[in-house]
């Protein structure tokens, strides 16, 4: 008789990580790529994605900036200064929940109206 099949894999939660170990790839260096090499690529990376990190920071700003305008009913007090991040998350924070709360008073308003007898015609 055939070997039984393997079990099957265990339940995954989503995550792109497996819950076994990969096997480790043995490291060798080669002729072309030193260590060296390779701690240029990382830095390098790194500087890529802390470059990126600040865009989106400075795409934030702008588009907190202009939340604020279209709704001055949310617009801050607090001046967000260019590098400090945290102020500028904590007011990210502010505006979508003051923008959830325009959001729902609207709603509810709408539903109020839509809730009222109509006018009585003018004799």
């Amino acid at each position: 008789p055939p070997p039984p099949p393997p079990p099957p894999p265990p339940p995954s939660n989503g995550s792109p990580r497996s819950t076994r170990a990969a096997p480790k790839r043995a490291r060798t260096e080669t002729a072309n790529e030193s260590a060296s090499d390779r701690a240029d690529r990382k830095s390098a990376r790194e500087r890529k994605r802390r470059a990126e990190v600040g865009e989106k920071f400075d795409e934030l700003t702008k588009a907190l900036a202009a939340a604020e305008a279209a709704v001055p009913s949310i617009a801050s007090t607090k001046d967000i200064t260019e590098g400090n991040r945290v102020d500028l998350l904590a007011r990210a924070i502010e505006v979508v929940r003051s923008l959830t709360k325009v959001a729902q008073d609207a709603r509810r308003a709408e539903d109020e109206r839509a809730t009222l007898p109509p006018p009585a015609p003018a004799p």
